[in-house]
Order: structure tokens, then C-alpha cells, then sequence
């Protein structure tokens, strides 16, 4: 397959649905969220050569500072379903361009996140999608872990397989994501199955993800509010209900209001709450703040910094065990990243 002879379409959510967290207090005045201008990136068409040959598509996350000019700066990957793509999503918003944020009319620099979209032209009723070898694969995977002893090592060959064949259309990662998720559930921790949940939704392009009847997004929520990663957990929540139009707040609040009024209490109150955290094979994690507050404690390995990414703030910290960095209100809601080498680990105290 010649690259020049495939409709490459990098295709970007132009609502800018900003899923920003709102967990510290809004800013004061006027404030107009950024703009973007779709001519800046009509000459992006970056595709990786061997994802062409193989029809392989991406669906990424990413987030990234926008200045008071609306040139984007410090961009990072949040979450990929093929990684093969991160340098290409990248490279997309070094080329984006924006009416910048204003505050009472003036331009501030803020942050922002988008959901990439790389597709490589076919339709769903194309007879490229999900070719004759990725069915294959995912058949047999969906035979062996329906068994009531299934062969690890031959689902972990199964799903190496899906990823690795050609692929025909964005349909394959919501199949894979699935796929990945299933072995999740049987075998890994509650962090593997969270992780493989939030791409079960990043794959999804065909309305919400649905697993065993339910919203993916509702297990996701449980998940995370059992595992105590209450600031997740509310961005969840209020991107749930935002997904909901709001019609079905009161079914949403019926499964974890009360579970959310706890965790919104324990936001607004002098008492700390921690996050254990580790650094993943990217270099880095990331965590929404809620308090005023932050520390690093029970280091283990190495970090080297930490990143806020603020709605009027971009700030660097060198990390030292046990020191507090204040969040301040001036600077609106901020997502924190804690860059270090991968496994190392840490507890992130918010207070």
C-alpha cells in the first residue's frame, strides 16, 4: 500500500469538548476558554509509514499549554491505544494554533487537552475493515479466555497478534481495547483494569462504550473510587453526567452519590488524602489536584520533577521527599505530572 495512494485523515474533536478539572475554585472574572483555528493544522499530514502499510489507526489523548499568543507548548501523551502514534500527536499540536484564553478580556497562557483521531480512510462497510488475520486472532482469543481455565501465555500471544496485524479501520482497537480489558479482569490489578477501561473509551468512536449491558464509564467510576483515587474519580463522575446530558444525573447519583458527596466533603475539609502512585514506562504519571497543598512522600527510585499544568499557570518543581508545594487559587484548576524514571514510586498527599 503507497502512502500517497490512502486517504490519511488526522481527524481532531473540533468541539474541543474541554474535560478540564474543575476540583479547584473557578477563576475570578471573566474567563473565555481558547479557541482553536482549524487552518492551522489543514497541512498536518504526519502518518507513520509502517501504520499505513498496515492500516492501523490511534486514538490518543493528549494535553499541552496554550500562551497568551495561542502557540501551544509542553504537550504530553495522556493516554494512547498505539503508541506508534505518540510522536505523530505530538507534532499535530506543535502545529496547532489558537485564539488564546482570556481573563476580563485580557490573554492568558492556560492548558487544554484534545482527543486525536488517526484513521486511514476506510469506511466501516469497507471490505478492508478488521481484515480475515485480525478476526482470526481475536476469534481465537475470545474462544480461549471463554474457557473456564484459559491458557495465559496464549492470550498474551493473541493479543500481541491483534496489535500486531494489519488492521483495516478504527473498528480493530475497540475490539483490541475489549479484548484487553477481558484479560484485565481475569488477570490484572485494579490499576491494569482502570487502564484498560479508560482505553476501551478513548477507542470508542460510535457513541458510548458499553460493557456487559452498562456504561464502561460507570465501572470505570467504581473502580477508581474503590481504589481511593477520589480526584479521578470526580472528573469522572462530571464527565459521566456531562456524557448523560444530564437527563440521567438522578440514575448516575443513585449508584455513587452518596460515594461522591463523601469524597466532595473530604475536598472541601482540612483532612489529607493519598494517592500512591507509580511512574509508568512513558516517564511519567498525572493526577488532577483538589487541594491547595501537595507533597511527595515514601519516594522510592528516582523522580526528578514535578509539572503543573494550570488554567492560568504552567509551573516546574525539582522534587525533595517531603517538602510541600502550594497550589494557588489564582491559577484555576491544575493537572499535577510527576516525571521520574519508570516503577519508581511514590505517595502524593494532597492537603
Amino acid at each position: 500500500m503507497n502512502q500517497r495512494n490512502v486517504l490519511i485523515l488526522v481527524l481532531l474533536s473540533i468541539s474541543l469538548n474541554l474535560v478540564l478539572m474543575r476540583m479547584v475554585s473557578a477563576l475570578e472574572g471573566d474567563f473565555q476558554n481558547p479557541s482553536f483555528n482549524p487552518e492551522s493544522t489543514k497541512t498536518f499530514s504526519y502518518y507513520p509509514g509502517g501504520e499505513v502499510q498496515m492500516a492501523r489507526t490511534a486514538r490518543t489523548w493528549v494535553s499541552f499549554m496554550i500562551d497568551e499568543t495561542g502557540k501551544t507548548y509542553a504537550p504530553m501523551i495522556e493516554q494512547a491505544n498505539n503508541d506508534r502514534f505518540n510522536k505523530a500527536a505530538l507534532k499535530w499540536v506543535e502545529m496547532m494554533a489558537f485564539e488564546p484564553a482570556t481573563l476580563d478580556g485580557k490573554p492568558i497562557s492556560t492548558w487544554n487537552r484534545h482527543r486525536a483521531r488517526f484513521n486511514i480512510g476506510y469506511g466501516f462497510n469497507s471490505p478492508q475493515v478488521r481484515t480475515k488475520l485480525f478476526n482470526k486472532h481475536n476469534n481465537k482469543f475470545n474462544l480461549e479466555i471463554a474457557k473456564v481455565s484459559p491458557d495465559q501465555k496464549k492470550l498474551q500471544k493473541y493479543l500481541k497478534k491483534m496489535a500486531g496485524a494489519k488492521h483495516g479501520s478504527q473498528l480493530a482497537y475497540e475490539y483490541i481495547s475489549l479484548a484487553r480489558y477481558k484479560y484485565a479482569a481475569k488477570y490484572g490489578s485494579r490499576d491494569d483494569q482502570i487502564y484498560a477501561l479508560k482505553e476501551m473509551i478513548l477507542s470508542n468512536d460510535r457513541g458510548m462504550a458499553v460493557l456487559n449491558g452498562d456504561l464502561a464509564d460507570k465501572e470505570l467510576l467504581r473502580l477508581t473510587i474503590e481504589a481511593g483515587y477520589y480526584g479521578e474519580a470526580m472528573v469522572l463522575y462530571q464527565e459521566l453526567i456531562r456524557k448523560q446530558n444530564r437527563r440521567f444525573e438522578q440514575a448516575v447519583d443513585s449508584n455513587f452519590g452518596e460515594s461522591m458527596q463523601k469524597i466532595s466533603d473530604l475536598f472541601t475539609s482540612d483532612k489529607e488524602f493519598i494517592r500512591n502512585i507509580t511512574i509508568g514506562d512513558s516517564g511519567y504519571s498525572f493526577f488532577p489536584i483538589a487541594k491547595s497543598n501537595i507533597r511527595l512522600e515514601d519516594i522510592a527510585g528516582q523522580l526528578t520533577k514535578l509539572v503543573l499544568r494550570c488554567e492560568r499557570q504552567y509551573k516546574e518543581f525539582e522534587i525533595t521527599q517531603g517538602s510541600a508545594y502550594p497550589i494557588l487559587e489564582a491559577w484555576g484548576k491544575c493537572q499535577l505530572q510527576v516525571v521520574g524514571n519508570p516503577d519508581s514510586k511514590a505517595q502524593l498527599v494532597q492537603y
